[in-house]
């Protein structure tokens, strides 16, 4: 057997009922993927008020990576696929990239909600439709950047900018996942402080 077709094989053999089970949910999982964002992404698309928003450009976005996400399950979830640098079934880091760019949408939903809440009335006006449709092209450019970089480069070199990018990535995750988040907590706590003394002013009978 030639080494393109073991490459191509299933994750398991298929010479047991319970590899057939996980075979056919692993091909069931990958269309429900696509089933389910094809359709949160249509219900955005045929509706004005939620095309209106910016949170929803950001969830159309994570909608098409996981679509991709979905498509591309089908070989790399399916079969027997090694994504290493010198594996030969490799998807050139194309694959993971999907699943990357559903975290980067996330983490720029979070910072724009951070801004929504934070300076509500300068949000809008800096905010604009367009700036947020750049911020999500900035994030697939900036990911595919970084495929065509790792392929086109030495294997050590792509090893660090693999390192690189995974810095970058858990730095932004530590500031706006936690930092961000720690504000909006404190935020709240002096809200809720002013609320409290409006209601129960300090030396009142």
């Amino acid at each position: 057997m030639s080494n393109s077709s073991q490459a191509l094989s299933p994750v398991l053999p298929l010479t047991s009922f319970g590899n057939v089970l996980m075979f056919l949910f692993n091909i069931l999982l990958a269309a429900t993927i696509i089933f389910l964002n094809v359709s949160v992404s249509l219900a955005i698309l045929l509706d004005g008020a939620l095309r209106g928003e910016n949170r929803f450009m950001y969830m159309l976005s994570t909608c098409l990576s996981d679509v991709c996400t979905g498509v591309s399950y089908y070989y790399a979830g399916v079969l027997d696929v090694r994504d290493s640098f010198d594996s030969p079934t490799r998807t050139y880091y194309i694959v993971p990239t999907f699943l990357g760019l559903s975290y980067m949408a996330i983490l720029a939903a979070q910072a724009d909600r951070y801004h929504a809440v934070v300076s509500p009335f300068k949000y809008s006006q800096r905010m604009t439709r367009n700036r947020t449709l750049l911020v999500i092209l900035a994030c697939w450019v900036y990911a595919f950047l970084i495929v065509a970089a790792n392929n086109l480069v030495t294997i050590g070199v792509a090893k660090r900018i693999t390192s690189f990018g995974s810095l970058v990535g858990n730095i932004l995750t530590v500031i706006i996942m936690i930092g961000l988040n720690i504000q909006l907590f404190v935020i709240m706590l002096v809200f809720l402080f002013v609320i409290l003394f409006i209601r129960f002013p300090v030396g009142k009978d």
